[in-house]
C-alpha cells in the first residue's frame, strides 16, 4: 500500500492481495441479502460482511472436500483473482500449481488480507504453491480443477494451448473462469472435440 493507505494491485504475490468492499462485483444488495447480514453490518460495514461471505464459501468448500482427498487445482494466468485464489485454497487443503509466463516473479508462499472499510485487516490467508511453471507440460497434466485468471479476450487462446496436456486418465477434469464469460461452454467445446476429450 502507499502511504495515503490506498490499496494497490498485487504484483505476483509479493505483496499480500487486498480483498475491500466490491471486490468481485459483490454490491450492497448482495451483502445485505446474505442471512448474516444484520442491520449493523449492511453497508457502512460492508468489508466485514464480505469476510464472512468468503469464510462462508471456505467452510462449504470444506464440506465438499474433505482434507483427505488432496485435490490439485492449477490456475492459469496471473490476474488479480490468481492472487487471492492462491491463499483460499490453500486454506482448504487443496494442492496448487500455476502456469504464469513470469514464474520468477512469484513467491512460493501467496498471502491475501481481508480489510474493512478502514483498512484494518480482519484477516489473512496464506496459501503455498505447489508448483510455479511457464510451461503446461509441467502444472496441467496433475490437473483435477483448471481455473483461468486472466482477461477474457485470452480464454480461447489458453485453452488451445492447455488442451493437449489434460489428463485423459483422470474421471473428470474440472475447467472454469473466475470472471464469467458468455460463450465460454463453446470455447471447451471446441478442444473437447479437436482433442477427442472425454472427461472435461
Amino acid at each position: 500500500r502507499t502511504g495515503s493507505d490506498k490499496p494497490l494491485r498485487p504484483r505476483c504475490g509479493t505483496p499480500p492481495a487486498i480483498l475491500s468492499p466490491g471486490f468481485g462485483g459483490v454490491t450492497n444488495r448482495d451483502l445485505c441479502s446474505l442471512p448474516f447480514a444484520s442491520s449493523q453490518e449492511r453497508p457502512h460495514r460492508k468489508g466485514l460482511v464480505l469476510r464472512k461471505y468468503f469464510f462462508l464459501l471456505l467452510e462449504t468448500n470444506r464440506s465438499i472436500m474433505p482434507e483427505e482427498k488432496q485435490t490439485t487445482v492449477t490456475i492459469v494466468g496471473d490476474g488479480n483473482a490468481a492472487h487471492v485464489l492462491i491463499p483460499f485454497l490453500g486454506d482448504t487443503h487443496h494442492t496448487v500449481n500455476l502456469m504464469s509466463l513470469r514464474p520468477d516473479d512469484w513467491s512460493q508462499t501467496v498471502m491475501c488480507e481481508v480489510q474493512n472499510m478502514k483498512h484494518e485487516v480482519l484477516h489473512t490467508f496464506h496459501g503455498d504453491l505447489n508448483k510455479i511453471s511457464s510451461d503446461y507440460a509441467d502444472v496441467i497434466p496433475d490437473a483435477d480443477i483448471i481455473f483461468l485468471c486472466m482477461p477474457v479476450h485470452q480464454y480461447r487462446n489458453a485453452l488451445k494451448a492447455l488442451a493437449p496436456y489434460i489428463s485423459r486418465s483422470k474421471k473428470e477434469v474440472f475447467i472454469g473462469t473466475i470472471y464469467g464469460q458468455a460463450g465460454f461452454n463453446w470455447m471447451v467445446h471446441e478442444i473437447e472435440k479437436k482433442h477427442k476429450l472425454t472427461n472435461v
